[in-house]
């Protein structure tokens, strides 16, 4: 039997032993699609009398899971949300994963689901992490309906990101494999890796407001992007880097603080009620 990829693994586990588990009473499955006609699967909630939503996106290996416990505090502020799973993960349809090519078209697809659930009364806001953190950003820069980002341990260019891993975990082998392993990317999203660049992509986002969010231990995305990317954002920016994360663990090395900042972003950027 042919060995499967790992996310298909995690997929196939996560439909059988019952991942689908609302994590709180104020959540409701919802699915949609994408331009391409990829399934994908969500959570929604919205407070009573709330116009703002935020979008969760998740990073890789992960799904809407991963999202649970901001979505609840986001919730609990007053804000509603939309956590979804991304293409070939979690619920959502079986596909090809891009590491944030494609992906862009899911989060496109989320903002039209949460302006569906709202009539399009609600302000948008989104927060991504790591791949998730790329695609939000790629995507804001595109469609002035998101109106606030957040970027959680996102990479400046997928390229480097994966030339720098490969280094890292291969040790001496790393710059003999860089090559290969560049190609087999490039195979596995049908793009150049060149071309998932949120560096070049984020100055787009200007005037609506950007947070980025980093680990400085992070192994797997080098802290530098976080600075690049706050670099090449146009204002209003901020940014914070988590002393002691290590990749997108930033909000379990300080949860409270991670919520009351990302909340009071939103806060400052979003409003709340009609």
């Amino acid at each position: 039997m042919a060995l499967l990829p790992i996310h298909q693994i995690r997929s196939r586990l996560t439909r059988r032993f019952g991942r689908r588990t609302l994590p709180d009473g104020r959540l409701r499955p919802e699915t949609f699609q994408t331009s391409d006609g990829t399934r994908l699967a969500g959570w929604y909630g919205a407070p009573a009398g709330t116009a703002a939503t935020i979008i969760l996106c998740h990073g890789v290996p992960g799904d809407k899971r991963d999202m649970a416990g901001l979505a609840v505090a986001l919730m609990d502020a007053g804000f509603g949300v939309l956590a979804f799973d991304f293409r070939g993960w979690g619920d959502s349809d079986r596909t090809s994963i891009t590491l944030g090519h494609r992906e862009v078209e899911d989060v496109f697809a989320a903002v039209r689901c949460a302006q569906h659930q709202a009539e399009g009364r609600s302000h948008i806001g989104i927060v991504g992490l790591s791949m998730g953190a790329a695609a939000a950003i790629v995507a804001a820069a595109q469609t002035p309906a998101i109106e606030a980002v957040v970027a959680d341990s996102g990479y400046a260019r997928l390229d480097q990101t994966v030339e720098r891993a490969t280094r890292r975990f291969l040790g001496p082998l790393g710059s003999l494999a860089t090559r290969r392993v560049r190609r087999l990317g490039e195979r596995l999203i049908g793009a150049p890796l060149a071309s998932v660049a949120p560096v070049g992509a984020i100055a787009g986002i200007s005037p609506r407001p950007v947070l980025i969010i980093h680990g400085k231990q992070d192994r797997l995305t080098d802290v530098g992007d976080a600075y690049a990317l706050y670099r090449a954002c146009g204002e209003p920016k901020a940014l914070w880097i988590v002393d002691g994360a290590g990749h997108a663990r930033t909000r379990r090395v300080c949860p409270e603080e991670y919520d009351r900042r990302v909340i009071g972003f939103f806060k400052r950027h979003l409003a709340l009620t009609t």
